[in-house]
């Protein structure tokens, strides 16, 4: 018996092309939605990203929204679930941290992979100019993300039992509903290993690439 024909809706408008590590979840997403020989199919909502149409893949563009955080931000509040009831998906993903407001008859899933905001370890100042991008993901950016999760009926995807026990604790999401998927990470060499050992200094770092909301 052939399975039921699905249609996923994924939204990720925040990626760009030079966008690193969720860059290449996005395009790993593609390519697996594209060689799908089956009758499911995709409509993807994205950016300036060079990604095209094929038999069963529908890509929408909208590089207005991408350059503008208070047009994206209007969309997953207000505007976003009308326009995504209208494709009538199965499924609606979002790749780019944030939750869809008020899409109450679609099941939808996020892939969260900002913990700047959940970490307890550093409080950066927007006062202080080196720490002030930090300071704007960690609490405006934050804020945004949370609200997102506690106002929808989302299920989320994480990249560390870290977070999963994090939003749990915060009250954005019930344990059933949180899933751990791991990165996969190449092997560090001996070489870099033996670099970290030897030093005494504990540094801390974010990449850029992971700022989209």
């Amino acid at each position: 018996m052939e399975s039921d024909v699905m249609e996923f809706f994924i939204n990720d408008v925040a990626v760009k092309r030079d966008s690193g590590g969720v860059y290449t979840v996005l395009e790993s997403v593609y390519k697996s939605a594209s060689a799908n020989n089956g009758a499911d199919s995709y409509t993807f909502l994205l950016g300036d990203v060079a990604f095209n149409d094929n038999h069963n893949v529908k890509v929408i563009k909208n590089v207005a929204m991408q350059k503008s955080y208070l047009r994206r931000i209007f969309f997953d509040w207000f505007s976003g679930a009308a326009i995504i009831s209208k494709s009538k998906p199965d499924v609606y993903i979002s790749m780019q941290n944030t939750a869809q407001i008020g899409l109450k008859k679609i099941p939808q899933f996020t892939y969260l992979h900002q913990p700047l905001p959940f970490q307890r370890t550093k409080k950066f100042s927007i006062f202080k100019k080196k720490e002030r991008k930090m300071a704007f993901y960690q609490y405006v950016v934050g804020a945004l993300i949370k609200g997102s999760l506690k106002f929808s009926n989302t299920k989320v995807i994480v990249q560390s039992q870290w977070l999963k026990n994090e939003l749990v604790v915060r009250g954005l999401a019930k344990p059933n509903d949180i899933f751990v998927s791991f990165p996969k990470v190449k092997k560090i060499s001996q070489i870099y290993q033996e670099q970290i050992v030897e030093t005494e200094k504990v540094v801390f770092f974010f990449s850029e690439y992971c700022y989209g909301i």
